[in-house]
């Protein structure tokens, strides 16, 4: 299945989605793959807003961008994984989830909202800090949550059809 079909999909049907998702396997590598992707596209959605800043603050561009990209590229990971973690401890106990399906969900929910991020972003660059860049980033941020919700669903279901 396509990327973009599986983001749509993750809107659409939700539970279809992540028996499909959970059927190919818990594999390490794509958790990470869409952990970076999700960095990748979060950093390029602070692009229009670190230019305006720089631009009406005086800022140098480069020093904005250099922390924008150390953030989203090294922090942002790290703080995703030790986030996974705080999400499996319980997780573990009443749905019998692993790690690698908690960090999987965790991971796919923050880079299938990345499209309203990348909204958000451009929202922020071209009108500045206000009621409709905060509606979208509460947007993203639901989209986050709900994807969360859908996916820790799916594998407590996933979990104990394995388990039969």
């Amino acid at each position: 299945m396509a990327t973009l079909d599986r983001i749509i999909g993750t809107y659409r049907a939700p539970a279809a989605t992540w028996e499909a998702m959970f059927d190919e396997g818990t594999r390490e590598d794509r958790a990470l793959a869409h952990l970076i992707g999700g960095c990748v596209l979060a950093f390029l959605s602070f692009l229009p807003f670190l230019a305006r800043e720089a631009h009406l603050t005086g800022a140098d561009l480069n020093m904005l961008l250099g922390g924008a990209l150390f953030g989203w590229m090294f922090i942002a990971p790290l703080l995703a994984y030790v986030m996974s973690l705080i999400i499996y401890i319980p997780l573990k106990f009443i749905m019998n989830l692993s790690g690698a399906q908690v960090r999987r969900i965790l991971f796919w929910s923050f880079f299938a909202a990345t499209p309203l991020l990348l909204i958000f972003g451009l929202i922020r660059g071209l009108l500045g800090e206000g009621s409709a860049s905060s509606a979208v980033g509460v947007l993203w941020l639901m989209a986050v949550i709900w994807g969360l919700s859908t996916g820790i669903r799916a594998g407590g279901r996933y979990a104990k059809h394995e388990l039969a």
